[in-house]
C-alpha cells in the first residue's frame, strides 16, 4: 500500500530523463522495483539499499528519521530524481512526513497494507508481520482507525525475515523454519496478512507454511 506523493514546491520543471529513486535499508524494495519496471518498463531508475545502517527495525525513531532524512537530502541533491519513493515500511511511517518538509521532490511512501487487507479478510481478522520499529507506529494505529476500524488487527514483529531476505541476496542458505515460525505467529488468528514490503521469494516461502484459507498482500501489490 502507498501513500500519495505530497505536491512539492513549482521551483522548476521536472526533467522527463531524470530517474525514479528507489529508497529501502535492504533488498525488501525490490518487490517494488518490480512493480515499477512493469509498468514503467522505460523509466531510469536508482535503487538504494542503505545496507550500512540495516536493519532499521531495532533502532529508535529518532535514529531512523535523522538517517532517512540525512540520506535523501544527499542522494537527491546529487541524483535530481523525479520522484523518491521510501520503499520500506519502517522508514516511511517514522520519516515520511519530515523527509516531505525538507525535500522539493514528490515522495511517496510504502506503508503496511492493512486498507486492501480490510477489504479482502472474510473473518474481520488482519494479522500484520512487520519490523518491531513498524508495528509500534503511531502512523500504523491510524491506519487502523481509518481503514479497519471494525476489524481485529494483529501485530507481530517478524525480524528473521529481514535478514533472510539479505542472507538469500548474498547465496548464503537461510533456515526454513524462519518462515514457519512467521506463519506460526499468525496461524491461529485465521487472518488476512498485510506484511511489509519484502522480497517474493519470502513471501513464496512464507505462503508454503500458511493455512490454505487464508491470503498475504504486501504493500508493493497496492
Amino acid at each position: 500500500m502507498t501513500a500519495a506523493p505530497n505536491s512539492s514546491p513549482a521551483a522548476s520543471p521536472i526533467d522527463p530523463s531524470a530517474p525514479l529513486l528507489l529508497f529501502d535499508s535492504g533488498v525488501g524494495g525490490l518487490s517494488v522495483l518490480r512493480k515499477v519496471r512493469l509498468l514503467l518498463p522505460e523509466a531510469p531508475v536508482i535503487y538504494v539499499a542503505d545496507n550500512a545502517g540495516l536493519p532499521y527495525g531495532d533502532k529508535t525513531e529518532a535514529q531512523i528519521a535523522a538517517r532517512v532524512s540525512g540520506l535523501l537530502g544527499r542522494l537527491t541533491e546529487r541524483l535530481r530524481p523525479r520522484l523518491v519513493c521510501i520503499a520500506c515500511n519502517t522508514a516511511s511511517t517514522i520519516a515520511l512526513a519530515s523527509v516531505r518538509e525538507v525535500l522539493e521532490v514528490p515522495i511517496v511512501g510504502t506503508v503496511p497494507a492493512i486498507k486492501p487487507a480490510a477489504a479482502m479478510t472474510r473473518t474481520g481478522v488482519i494479522g500484520l508481520l512487520g519490523t518491531e520499529a513498524t508495528i509500534r507506529q503511531s502512523y500504523v494505529d491510524r491506519l487502523e482507525a481509518e481503514f479497519a476500524a471494525d476489524k481485529r488487527l494483529l501485530r507481530h514483529a517478524a525480524p528473521e525475515l529481514v535478514a533472510a531476505a539479505e542472507a538469500r541476496l548474498r547465496g548464503d542458505p537461510v533456515d526454513p523454519a524462519v518462515f514457519a515460525r512467521a506463519a506460526q505467529s499468525l496461524r491461529d488468528s485465521r487472518s488476512v496478512r498485510a506484511g511489509r514490503c519484502v522480497h517474493r521469494w519470502i513471501r513464496r516461502h512464507c505462503a508454503a507454511h500458511r493455512a490454505p484459507d487464508r491470503r498475504a498482500i504486501v504493500a508493493a501489490q497496492r
